[in-house]
């Protein structure tokens, strides 16, 4: 089942080969390990240059998107069973 989320979340992560990889989403007072990257894709909204992951956390499958010119994560939506 498909929920649709939109909002801010803090992000932690590691560089590795010069590449960002998410770790950690803090979304209001929750905090998700994540246990899998299924996806990192460069994505552009008009002019707007942004970089979506797909993030295994706990069996359910959640869209962030970082907004490379302002530097906020959107927690875009959540894929569950």
């Amino acid at each position: 089942m498909f929920q649709r989320i939109d909002e801010k979340v803090e992000v932690a992560g590691v560089y590795k080969a010069a590449t960002f990889v998410p770790k950690k989403i803090k979304w209001g007072k929750k905090v998700l390990l994540i246990e899998k990257v299924t996806l990192i894709s460069d994505i552009r909204d008009g002019a707007i240059r942004k970089r979506m992951y797909s993030l295994l956390c706990g069996g359910e499958l959640y869209r962030v998107v970082f907004n490379r010119d302002t530097e906020i994560w959107i927690l875009e939506e959540i894929w569950t069973e």
